[in-house]
């Protein structure tokens, strides 16, 4: 069976992933960003605990070419506001090649956590059509292009590679400053944006089930060349409406048909959430999940946190 190592263990998909394959006795490597990461060294023996690497020890760190990997590459920065492209391109761009400098070997593979975030819409042009795979990639977010780099990166190695570009993947433990979270708190503050019943949906994935999903990649990888890019959420979209207007206040206003014609000459945030099909997928691989019980789920957990938990 191949040897796993994961990045971005301590976020929201890693963390999910490392608890998925803990259950059914895997313990992968993880790699870390920190300075007091147990340094460690491959071994055929498996763990009884997962065992870690930090990225300062990484480039020394002893491998057998004869081996064969699965890396799950779910670290970096996964976030459209974040402004310091430098930053962006170090954790989302030049750790990717690191990983590949390592790992470039045919019988490897590397499962990459890309974004929706790579396609976004061309200026002018209203989504009528859902994306796929071949549609256009026109990021407008430094976060988009340092996705797509690491994408390319990938793809020009010798490894095998399965991309999955995810759609808004939500869960208990999700950021506080995620998109969805960010809404529900403009919704429960009754903010002006929330008095507006907008158009636009969204396609979302359920970070349980996207755990599933990359857990099936590993136990059917066995060697075997792969090149797979994918879009990846639940099987349904979600209307943006669900999540920021306040349905239950009387004063809620219907979006006029004229503002609905001019969308393409706006910012993509406001884009979003007017027209139904900016962030939507056609060829998603993901199945039927009852969106609105996940979420009263998940609220129900994020109204015990310390604090307002609303509030980042």
């Amino acid at each position: 069976m191949s040897k796993v190592l994961i990045t971005g263990s301590g976020g929201f998909i890693g963390g999910e992933l490392v608890n998925q394959l803990n259950r059914i006795g895997i313990n992968p490597y993880i790699l870390k960003y920190t300075q007091n990461s147990n340094q460690g060294t491959p071994t055929t023996k498996t763990s009884i605990k997962n065992r870690e690497i930090s990225w300062e020890a990484f480039r020394d760190w002893p491998l057998q070419k004869k081996d064969q990997w699965v890396i799950f590459h779910c670290g970096g920065i996964s976030n459209y506001r974040h402004s310091n492209k430098r930053d962006l391109y170090l954790a989302n761009v030049e750790r990717t090649q690191m990983l590949l400098e390592k790992f470039n070997y045919p019988q490897n593979l590397m499962v990459f956590m890309s974004t929706i975030g790579v396609y976004d819409r061309p200026f002018l042009k209203y989504s009528k059509e859902k994306l796929t795979t071949n549609s256009k990639l026109s990021p407008k977010s430094s976060y988009g292009k340092s996705k797509i780099l690491a994408e390319q990166s990938i793809i020009k190695s010798t490894m095998s590679y399965h991309i999955l570009r995810l759609g808004w993947i939500y869960g208990k433990n999700m950021r506080k400053d995620s998109h969805i979270r960010v809404m529900f708190k403009w919704q429960k503050e009754k903010r002006l944006i929330s008095k507006i019943l907008w158009t636009g949906r969204v396609s979302v994935g359920e970070i349980e089930s996207l755990g599933k999903k990359l857990v099936e990649i590993f136990l059917h990888f066995k060697g075997q060349k792969i090149e797979v890019i994918e879009n990846y959420a639940d099987k349904d979209p979600v209307a943006l409406s669900s999540l920021v207007s306040s349905l239950e206040n009387k004063k809620i206003f219907q979006i006029p048909v004229w503002l609905k014609t001019i969308s393409p000459l706006f910012p993509s945030k406001l884009r979003i959430l007017i027209e139904p099909n900016y962030l939507v997928f056609e060829d998603n691989q993901g199945g039927e999940v009852n969106f609105n019980a996940k979420i009263i789920e998940c609220r129900k957990s994020w109204s015990k946190e310390s604090g307002n938990h609303w509030r980042k």
